[in-house]
């Protein structure tokens, strides 16, 4: 079993909610944003002496969410922007009848700006970082000098 840290962390592209997940035993690493789509993977490999670098950067151009009404999800971080094509897969999977239209969503994000072309992203999608970090900090009680 592979063991990683996860951790929650601000996005370096659009300023939200990030997850950062280490997986120290193969020194791989991801970063990816559940709201811009951005995601960063990094790892190394060796080969006797010889050590390889990988790093792959995708800049995220919004998110598609699509809940299910028997509970199974997807999420598909965007690494282009929405073109016609892209946009009417999106939406048939979304007007389908098992579809939980209330909890999917499409968000696209271009120059800082997030628009919702469908659906409901959750109250808490625009929050920054910061503001979620405070958010969550008053809802838990956390105080960071602990």
């Amino acid at each position: 079993m592979l063991a990683s840290v996860i951790s929650a962390v601000e996005c370096p592209h659009c300023g939200r909610v990030a997850i950062e997940d280490s997986y120290y035993k193969t020194n791989e690493f991801y970063l990816y944003c559940l709201r811009c789509g951005y995601n960063y993977i990094k790892s190394f490999s060796t080969s006797g002496e010889r050590v390889e670098y990988k790093e792959e950067i995708w800049s995220g151009h919004g998110i598609f969410h699509l809940a299910k009404k028997d509970g199974q999800t997807k999420t598909i971080l965007l690494n282009c922007e929405i073109n016609t094509d892209i946009f009417e897969g999106f939406r048939v999977e979304f007007l389908d009848e098992s579809a939980n239209q209330e909890e999917s969503y499409l968000v696209s994000y271009k120059d800082k700006v997030f628009t919702t072309h469908f659906g409901n992203p959750p109250v808490y999608f625009h929050l920054s970082f910061q503001e979620r970090k405070e958010q969550l900090r008053l809802k838990y009680g956390y105080d960071e000098s602990e």
